[in-house]
């Protein structure tokens, strides 16, 4: 998050709960220049590794006492920090101490592991925050240019956010911390080819791309754009793919593979995009979550039909799309072609990562991970 937030200047009410139960405001110091407000949520400095989203593991290093955020007069919060997290109820959540606490001996505090961590609220708009987070993402356009402004994303109260327009297709990048990177992955969120559900089909998984060491391409295809809404899809992906591979080493993302992932109506996107490029340059391997629009009456559509990809394919079997994944999957070991193909018993659909999992289908990333280290 601090490598995509760089100018987010704001004062911002917070709730806290104080250790008598009481509620009290306090404001956020105004940042000064060169330093954003999420930059305080962060580690300052990391000593070692930091391998928890909360404060309390003994991996975090010392905290920065001079931010600004201290309270000045040590009678309410002594400092705030912690990474903001969107919760499932899409309200942010940061971590806290108390003074209070601080002066408490360590087996009697409560929170975090022991540290006095507590969770407190910070009561904002979402989608506001979203546009300003969005803002910092390096956004390049299909034909290669930078400075393509971010669509608007809404923020539901079912913790999904929700583009419902995108005015200028795009790709946003999100190279990874290991290097050299494994390869690029380019995510097409789903969403009905109505809407791109950004967050939990595509900044979350993001996220565990990066972590698998993958940069990852996230599409901004076109949507709710009528009759033609999904030969425009079709024509960004093309477009997308071919700039990724053609030049996705100017723009710091590795060529070394270049795959493609889809949530959905998103998975429905890359089966067609993997069949329309088979005889020219088509992805290294594609991954399908609870692809949609794939087959009739059992069979695979052949706008679709696997040819050579290898293929990653998840569902869950109550979803009324599993027909879709079985489908494909059937068509994959008729044509000996690598498939990778889980169908759990529950997990429903359009869960992509949004925590926390449906039990049966949790795993599904460690199985993506396997999947992708199996890659030649």
């Amino acid at each position: 998050m601090k490598q995509i937030v760089r100018s987010l200047f704001v004062v911002l009410p917070i709730l806290v709960v104080l250790t008598d139960g009481r509620p009290a405001f306090c404001q956020a110091t105004r940042t000064p220049p060169g330093k954003s407000f999420i930059d305080y949520f962060l580690p300052m400095p990391i000593n070692g590794s930091l391998s928890k989203d909360a404060w309390g593991a003994a991996e975090v290093g010392a905290r920065d006492q001079k931010n600004g955020l201290e309270d000045a007069t040590m009678t309410r919060w002594n400092y705030w920090d912690g990474q903001i997290i969107k919760a499932p109820d899409s309200k942010y959540h940061v971590f806290a101490m108390t003074l209070a606490v601080l002066d408490t001996p360590k087996e009697q505090q409560p929170g975090n592991n022991g540290h006095g961590s507590k969770i407190i609220v910070v009561p904002i708009d979402g989608a506001a925050l979203n546009r300003d987070l969005q803002d910092n993402i390096r956004r390049i356009s299909l034909d290669g240019k930078e400075g393509v402004p971010a669509p608007v994303a809404e923020a539901g109260t079912d913790g999904i956010d929700r583009i419902h327009k995108v005015e200028t297709p795009a790709l946003e990048l999100f190279p990874t911390a290991q290097k050299p990177a494994r390869g690029t992955i380019m995510i097409c969120p789903g969403g009905g080819y109505s809407i791109l559900a950004i967050n939990h089909e595509g900044y979350f998984v993001a996220k565990k791309l990066n972590e698998f060491g993958y940069d990852v391409a996230i599409l901004l295809y076109h949507v709710s754009a009528g009759e033609e809404t999904r030969d425009l899809a079709f024509a960004d992906a093309k477009a997308a793919l071919t700039l990724l591979q053609k030049r996705g080493g100017e723009f710091g993302m590795s060529t070394k593979k270049i795959g493609v992932m889809g949530f959905s109506a998103g998975g429905h996107l890359a089966a067609r995009l993997t069949h329309a490029t088979a005889t020219g340059m088509p992805p290294d391997f594609v991954v399908l979550m609870y692809p949609a629009y794939l087959e009739k009456d059992g069979k695979v559509l052949d706008e679709v039909a696997p040819v050579k990809t290898p293929a990653f394919v998840y569902v869950g079997g109550d979803d009324k799309l599993a027909p879709s994944c079985m489908a494909y999957a059937e068509a994959c070991k008729a044509a000996k072609i690598p498939c990778s193909f889980t169908k759990t018993k529950h997990g429903g659909h359009g869960f992509g990562l949004k925590l926390p999992l449906p039990p049966d289908v949790k795993d599904w990333p460690d199985k993506l991970r396997a999947f992708l280290d199996g890659l030649r």
